[in-house]
């Protein structure tokens, strides 16, 4: 089974070659390298450049500047392997890498999706609280990508990174799935990429490292383009409920908890950039999540500090 590396990259020009050698230092050579320059301003192309005799099978495209989704997407159309991995250029990934995802595929008869673990770590000279945990707790084979997706909730392993997952390339051709070209593209897919994936492989092995540094999608400060690119997610979870409902009813209780999820995230960046109210669509949209106990975790997240601290005297807690 061949695996192609998809690579967007824009104005990584400190972290790129960190990357790339981590890539092509793999136990086991990579089939395929995708780098897609996505209208980088500084030195990124000419230090992707110095690679290109490092395997004949690197390829380096340039666009104009559209954004991580589409540029991923871009890698994709180009990808000529069973399998994609969209690895971001700020990151590393770990040696064994490669020669751990095929031994995977190989002894599951070709999953639709592999997930990983992975770990974080602080870019030097850089000081953040941000310190996600890309843990998936959980090791197992999965006949659907639903019974993943819940066994994934219950351990607190659902993650949404795209470089945390490897997947089937004819999966995503035959279901059309692409990212799309807004902030928090990761979140929008992961539903439907569960939903309608067949067999899935789960494993606690860390092989990936997640940098967190100054100017990256992360850290960056929250603008309404968070909040917009939230609003896509929900719709997409509507998207799906409508087109495949069958799908969605064998993992109702999981799709509604997804829903609201990002129903309290969108109201907690809304908080945070100084937009209020939900749009109107939204709303709308909503009701398929709510029910009474989510409606009073709202009601309490928005109450000033003096009447949490009365609630929580009344409740005891």
């Amino acid at each position: 089974m061949s695996i192609s590396i998809i690579i967007p990259a824009y104005n990584v020009e400190s972290y790129l070659e960190e990357a790339l050698i981590s890539v092509f230092s793999q136990n086991t050579p990579p089939d395929e390298v995708i780098l897609v320059n996505d209208g980088s301003t500084d030195h990124t192309l000419a230090v992707a450049e110095k690679f290109r005799g490092c395997h004949p099978n690197f390829w380096i495209y340039s666009t104009k500047n559209n954004g991580l989704g589409p540029a991923r997407n871009y890698g994709l159309d180009k990808a000529t392997c069973d399998y994609v991995y969209f690895f971001d250029s700020d990151d590393i990934l770990i040696p064994s890498f490669i020669s751990t995802i095929v031994e995977k595929i190989s002894r599951n008869l070709q999953p639709d999706i592999l997930c990983f673990s992975g770990k974080s770590f602080l870019d030097s000279g850089f000081k953040s609280n941000f310190f996600n945990n890309y843990n998936r707790n959980l090791n197992g084979t999965f006949d659907s990508g639903i019974e993943a997706f819940k066994q994934l909730a219950d351990h607190k392993g659902l993650k949404t990174s795209a470089c945390l997952y490897v997947v089937k390339s004819e999966f995503l051709y035959n279901n059309h799935l692409k990212f799309k070209s807004i902030l928090h593209e990761d979140e929008e897919i992961l539903a439907p990429l569960f939903f309608l994936a067949g067999k899935t492989v789960v494993f606690d092995d860390i092989l990936f490292l997640r940098r967190v540094r100054h100017g990256s999608i992360m850290t960056a400060n929250k603008t309404i383009n968070n909040i917009l690119g939230l609003e896509e997610s929900v719709r997409s979870l509507i998207f799906l409920k409508e087109n495949h409902p069958e799908k969605v009813a064998l993992g109702k209780v999981y799709w509604k908890k997804r829903g609201q999820e990002l129903l309290l995230n969108i109201l907690n960046t809304k908080k945070i950039v100084g937009h209020k109210r939900l749009s109107m669509d939204i709303l709308k949209l909503s009701a398929s999540f709510l029910d009474i106990y989510f409606v009073l975790r709202i009601t309490y997240s928005f109450l000033p500090d003096r009447l949490r601290a009365v609630v929580r005297n009344i409740l005891g807690k």
